[in-house]
């Protein structure tokens, strides 16, 4: 379930999270593995971000199974905004971060090659939205 108060380090991962299962329906191990550089490039250790990702994961689940993932979304984005860390940079590292993600399994449907790149990277624009008050 949704962690109480969660912080940045606890936020960025549902997003992470939230954005490779809805690409396509799954967290691959390709996904899994861009995200855990993306955590160790800002200076997590591997352990800590596999509990974070892992802790995101249970996360996202819990808010399917009560079918509030959107709000969920909405919510990480606003409380990420209001965070005194938040600017163009680190707005700029979390599209940065969630277009490896997107792209970490290719842009074609392993199941039956058909190009998906174009509703992938529309995913990510509409969380990007979120960030500009845009996408609520």
């Amino acid at each position: 379930c949704a962690p109480e108060n969660p912080n940045e380090i606890q936020l960025i991962p549902f997003l992470y999270v939230g954005v490779a299962i809805l690409n396509d329906g799954i967290l691959s191990d390709n996904e899994m593995l861009k995200m855990a550089e993306r955590h160790e490039a800002s200076g997590i250790g591997r352990l800590k971000a596999s509990g974070f990702l892992r802790e995101a994961y249970d996360w996202w689940n819990d808010a399917v199974k009560k079918e509030v993932q959107f709000e969920d979304l909405v919510e990480c984005a606003n409380l990420l905004r209001k965070n005194n860390k938040w600017d163009k940079k680190a707005k700029e590292a979390l599209h940065h971060d969630l277009m490896l993600i997107t792209t970490a399994d290719g842009l074609v449907d392993l199941n039956d090659g058909k190009f998906i790149g174009e509703k992938k990277l529309q995913v990510v624009d509409s969380i990007m939205k979120l960030f500009d008050g845009e996408g609520e």
